[in-house]
């Protein structure tokens, strides 16, 4: 069944998580208000990449993470990057491995000024949309099974010279297979 999720994320920092232990290289979390749900970014002078979830119980880290901005990165700029990642689950007293793999694409399509809530405003912030593509798969007697197939939109509104983000908005659809 397809679902649609909207979510507002907060910034903090990896060791206020729970689970910063299993992304040492992560400078930066950004969770979901209720705190059980957070992306872990590295970010350097050079990148921003994703090395890794935590999905409520669930830690998913990242073989290879996600590249979502280079830097200097500046209007009409795209990136694509694949990533993979791996963990395992408990199904019926067995561990199932479980592999996630996908596709980042960046473009930043817009810029100007953002008003936010408190009169708060940001001058020559960029708009930066990436569309993630994931397939997760759970090894099931030797043959990789799909499970689900997901597609979220992110928007984030960022200071270039900063490299700070000041808001951001994601849309998520996924659709989970059945095996019949």
């Amino acid at each position: 069944f397809p679902s649609h999720d909207i979510n507002s994320d907060n910034c903090v920092l990896p060791s206020a998580t729970p689970n910063a232990n299993t992304f040492p290289t992560a400078t930066v979390a950004m969770g979901t208000p209720a705190d059980t749900n957070f992306t872990y970014y590295r970010v350097t002078p050079s990148l921003s990449e994703i090395v890794g979830f935590v999905l409520g119980t669930q830690v998913i880290p990242l073989s290879n993470p996600a590249t979502e901005l280079t830097f200097p990165f500046s209007l009409n700029n795209t990136i694509s990057d694949a990533y993979t990642g791996s963990f395992n689950v408990s199904f019926g007293g067995f561990n199932v491995p479980v592999t996630v793999s996908g596709n980042a694409n960046t473009e930043a399509d817009a810029s100007g000024s953002i008003l936010l809530p408190g009169n708060i405003s940001y001058l020559g912030v960029l708009r930066v949309h990436t569309r993630f593509t994931q397939e997760v798969s759970a090894s099931i007697l030797g043959s990789a099974t799909p499970i689900s197939s997901t597609i979220t939109h992110t928007w984030r509104w960022f200071d270039p010279a900063t490299r700070y983000i000041v808001t951001g908005k994601q849309i998520g659809r996924a659709s989970c297979r059945e095996r019949v």
